[in-house]
Formats: C-alpha cells, sequence, structure tokens
C-alpha cells in the first residue's frame, strides 16, 4: 500500500525505541495521530495532551505496525525488543544506519463465543466445512469424537458425540469424500489404544457412523494421521510412537474383512449423553509401512501439495 511509505532517507532516533516508539514514529510520518506512549520520564501535563488532541482531531487514525530488523543474515523475527538488543543479537553496528522493515501489525484475535463445555481434554482440532454453519471436529481423551456447529449467536453446539476408542484419542485429520454432493466427510482418529478408526460424517442427517478400522499396521500409540490431498484416491498416512509409517488405502476392497454387528446392538448408551455408535464396518490392512521411519514418535505428516506418493514426516 503506497499510501503507508515515508520517505526513505535515514533519520535519527533513540536506540532504546521500541515498537510502539517506532510505530508512533511512522505514524507521525504519515501524519496520523498519534497515540501518546505513557512512560517513567513523561512529565507533560494534561493540558499538553488536550492540545496534542485538539490538533490530532483532522488526522486519520494511527495504525500499529510491526518490524523487522534487516542484516546481512536472514532474519524473519519481528522486533519486540529495542533495536539495540535486536541490532547487537543480529550482529548489527549502532555507528551505521540500519534498515528496518514495517507493515501493519495484525490485531489481537477476539473471542466470539464460547461452546458447550467438554468433560475432558481436547487433544486435535479439524475443521470439517467451512461452509455456513461451519462444522468443527474435536478429539477428547475421554475416546469421544464430537461434532460441533455454529449457530446464529456465534456459539458452537455439540451436535454428535460418539465414544469411538476405549482409549485417549490423540490425532485427528478430515477430508471430503468424493461424491456428487460435499455434504459427506472422513474423519480418521488414532489413539492410545493403538487403534486407528476411520468415520464417516454426513452434514445433511448430522449423522456419525463408523466407516472402517485400520489393522496389523501399529503396535504403539498413534500420533499423527493425515489424508491425502487428493481426493479421487484417498490414501491415509498415520505415524505412531515408535517411529513407524503407515500408509492406507480408505476406499480399498481388497483383502478386507467387513464385521456386521446386529441391529439391536447398533447404539450404546454411555454417559454424559454420548453414545457409541456401530455399524458396519471394513477392515483395512496398511498399502505399505516403513517400521523404523524415525527413531522416536512421529508428531506431524504432511502431504506435499497435489502430489500422492510423497509426504513429509516430523519426529521428537
Amino acid at each position: 500500500d503506497r499510501s503507508l511509505e515515508v520517505p526513505s532517507e535515514p533519520i535519527a532516533i533513540p536506540s532504546q525505541t521500541r515498537r510502539k516508539g517506532l510505530s508512533a514514529i511512522i505514524n507521525h510520518l504519515l501524519d496520523r495521530k498519534v497515540e501518546k506512549i505513557k512512560n517513567d520520564d513523561d512529565d507533560s501535563s494534561d493540558s499538553d495532551d488536550s492540545d496534542d488532541s485538539d490538533d490530532d482531531e483532522d488526522k486519520l487514525d494511527s495504525i500499529p505496525f510491526d518490524f523487522i530488523l534487516v542484516g546481512e543474515k536472514d532474519n524473519n523475527k519481528l522486533l519486540r525488543t529495542g533495536i539495540e538488543t535486536a541490532a547487537r543479537r543480529y550482529g548489527l553496528s549502532l555507528e551505521e544506519s540500519i534498515e528496518i522493515v514495517y507493515f501493519p501489525a495484525q490485531e489481537a484475535p477476539t473471542v466470539s463465543g464460547e461452546g458447550e463445555p467438554i468433560p475432558d481434554w481436547i487433544s486435535a482440532i479439524q475443521i470439517v466445512s467451512s461452509q455456513q454453519p461451519v462444522v468443527v471436529a474435536t478429539a477428547g481423551y475421554d475416546g469421544s469424537l464430537r461434532l460441533h456447529c455454529s449457530n446464529n449467536t456465534n456459539v458452537l453446539e455439540t451436535i454428535v458425540c460418539n465414544k469411538v476408542h476405549d482409549g485417549p484419542i490423540k490425532c485427528l485429520a478430515t477430508t471430503t469424500i468424493a461424491s456428487n454432493d460435499d455434504s459427506s466427510y472422513l474423519l480418521a482418529t488414532g489413539s492410545l489404544d493403538q487403534s486407528l478408526m476411520t468415520h464417516r460424517y454426513y452434514n445433511d442427517s448430522k449423522t456419525l457412523q463408523g466407516h472402517a478400522k485400520y489393522v496389523n499396521g501399529h503396535t504403539s500409540t498413534i500420533t499423527s494421521v493425515n489424508f491425502s490431498p487428493q481426493q479421487q484416491n484417498s490414501s491415509l498416512m498415520s505415524g505412531d510412537w515408535n517411529g513407524s509409517l503407515c500408509v492406507w488405502n480408505t476406499t480399498s476392497t481388497e483383502n478386507n474383512e467387513v464385521e456386521e454387528v446386529p441391529a439391536n446392538k447398533k447404539r450404546k448408551a454411555l454417559k454424559n449423553g454420548e453414545s457409541k455408535s456401530s455399524s458396519t464396518t471394513t477392515t483395512i490392512h496398511p498399502s505399505s509401512k516403513i517400521s523404523d521411519a524415525h527413531s522416536s514418535q512421529i508428531s506431524g505428516i504432511a502431504w506435499m501439495n497435489n502430489n500422492n506418493k510423497c509426504a513429509v514426516t516430523g519426529s521428537w
């Protein structure tokens, strides 16, 4: 935004100037209102303050800025100390001009509403549908998978709460199921009980059903999971506490078993209004596995954009 550009000629400022002081200088150069910075050395009287406010009446409001010191080494850290302290940290000499990059600061987030209290720790959270009304999934240490929907008052209301694991859920991932409509989603959960499962959520009916369970892959806690970005061949990658990595084909039916559950046992009531849903689910075996992908737990998985054959994993 060229309207926020200031002259590039060097100016002399105190070496202890911090972010707020620099913001005041930039706003002054832009002929905007300057917020008064209160400190221990401020001896200005109230009458001076009123005079300043009268002079600034016709000016545009001040803008808070963030700053980065430019040096020989790449630096992308925001200035949060005085200029002298930051310059010494990055090996810059105060006897020469120091280039400082500025840009409008991001406003701090504000709370727009609170959801219903959840009886246990939340271990993971994902956006299921970003279309209005927004649907958010949370995984809990009580082994429950919850779906929340935003209402007109920006409060998240719990619409589904299913007990899907016997142990705490450690990771969660979501993806849209490739179909004629976008109202069906697949959610994957990994647990401390060493189980990995997928669940299908129907947005139209607000229901969550078991989709598949994944076996013969992990022998320790599932710590990370992620779907591939390609919906037409939805691969699922999972990592565990021991550093093992597995890839699964969520749409595969080859060599898979189907577990049938009698109709009269499809729903079991639990405490706190939760339910344990059971339905016809598929048992899927890994399409590939690396037992020693890392020497410790796999803490993160990211697929390369639009690439179903390459992913990046991180470990402790």
